[in-house]
């Protein structure tokens, strides 16, 4: 083993003290207050995940010797408009993917009712938080740390992988912990890597999660409920997997695009 080999391995190993650790602080304030029944646990204990990690990022980008600003969390004049950017581009992704099962005719959506403007507040300021605190662990220093010393591309999968591993340690099936969170974890990668910060990648990721709880499609209702005709269940997962795959590969496809026409006008 080379001197470069052994420090890659040497980042690996510092990628994975880090991960382990950013798990340990949202695991810890969960066992805290997991007797807490208030409508608010969950922020809380994403507010203290983030914190924690802000310092571990510090820490780990101190052990590096890599300066702050290169794991894009210093905050700039174009966050905003990428915050809000991304939004936009996460809010048609999760609009689009839908459309395919709507046009069977088997599911509808109807109005929630009974949801308090409350749980609404609670529900999106959760999904901001915890795009912010993923982002921040994934897309900060991990990608960054393993890209200074081995490159873009082994960044992504070491950053998808262990992306993938953690939401299923959190309770994903197998099959659509690896190609739902996968997938995301590519596309949120490439827009890390494009806009050379966190705020693209953090609109899109929330803005997905946000309108498919909106939409009724995570595992409460949202704003609106999904009534599916009784026995094309099966038949809608399976369409809906497609689409999903269709329209993360079109958002990956583009963000390739950009991201070569990006490198091509820098070595120009």
């Amino acid at each position: 083993m080379n001197k470069q080999q052994s420090y890659t391995w040497y980042a690996v190993f510092r990628v994975l003290v880090f991960w382990l650790l950013t798990m340990v602080c949202l695991a810890l304030p969960s066992g805290l207050v997991k007797h807490s029944r208030g409508i608010y646990s969950p922020v809380i204990i994403t507010m203290i995940a983030i914190v924690a990690t802000l310092f571990l990022t510090f820490l780990f980008v101190r052990w590096q010797k890599m300066k702050v600003a290169d794991t894009g969390i210093v905050p700039g004049k174009k966050t905003l408009p990428k915050l809000g950017i991304g939004i936009l581009i996460g809010s048609a992704l999760a609009v689009l993917q839908p459309l395919a099962v709507f046009a069977t005719g088997h599911i509808s959506l109807i109005g929630n009712t009974d949801i308090p403007a409350r749980e609404i507040l609670s529900s999106l300021t959760l999904y901001f938080l915890l795009a912010c605190r993923e982002e921040l662990v994934f897309r900060g220093f991990i990608l960054r740390s393993i890209q200074a010393v081995s490159g873009p591309v082994q960044a992504m999968l070491v950053t998808s992988l262990l992306f993938i591993i953690e939401h299923i340690i959190g309770g994903m099936n197998w099959w659509p912990g690896i190609w739902g969170s996968g997938t995301g974890a590519l596309l949120f990668g490439l827009a890390a890597l494009v806009s050379r910060g966190l705020a693209l990648p953090i609109g899109i990721h929330f803005a997905w999660n946000a309108m498919q709880w909106i939409l009724g499609f995570k595992n409460s209702a949202g704003i609106f409920r999904t009534i599916i005709t009784k026995g094309h269940e099966d038949q809608l997962e399976t369409i809906a997997s497609i689409s999903y795959m269709v329209v993360m590969g079109l958002a990956i496809t583009a963000f390739l695009y950009y991201r070569k026409k990006q490198t091509q006008a820098t070595l120009n």
